[in-house]
């Protein structure tokens, strides 16, 4: 295969859809809308276990290759210096609207993803150690910037 560097997602899958590239790594929210119309297949989930939206599609590692895994994970950050109180608040409050039946079923169930709802300091430490294992696996890799 050969990398192909897009300026976003919608320009690449129009060009999936429009025959120029073969085959595209894309997000589930992406990728799903195009898979009920016909236009793609998915072929496996980057992710560790399957996604509750797509049930019969297998994960890397189930397909053979267990070394691809990729997480999409979102955090929502607030400058620095921002009161422990304020930031408590803001995190009951998200932690609240992620557990909302609501925001599951049009959000989050449809797309495959999982919400955890951290505290920032639970985050951090999760930032910390995936930044660990991602450059082991760089250096494993002999990956490079261009």
């Amino acid at each position: 295969m050969i990398h192909v560097p897009y300026k976003g997602i919608a320009p690449a899958i129009q060009d999936m859809l429009g025959g120029n590239i073969d085959a595209m790594v894309a997000g589930a929210s992406a990728a799903i809308p195009h898979l009920q119309s016909g236009k793609v297949k998915i072929l496996a989930i980057a992710g560790s276990k399957r996604a509750k939206a797509l049930p019969d599609v297998p994960t890397f590692a189930e397909s053979g290759y267990p070394n691809v895994m990729a997480n999409l994970y979102l955090a929502l950050a607030g400058p620095a210096g921002t009161p422990p109180a304020i930031a408590n608040k803001i995190t009951a409050d998200v932690q609240k609207v992620l557990k909302s039946k609501e925001f599951l079923d049009r959000f989050v169930d449809p797309y495959g993803y999982e919400p955890i709802g951290d505290t920032p300091q639970q985050f951090e430490a999760f930032l910390k150690k995936d930044k660990d294992v991602s450059g082991k696996r760089i250096k494993a890799l002999g990956i490079k910037l261009d």
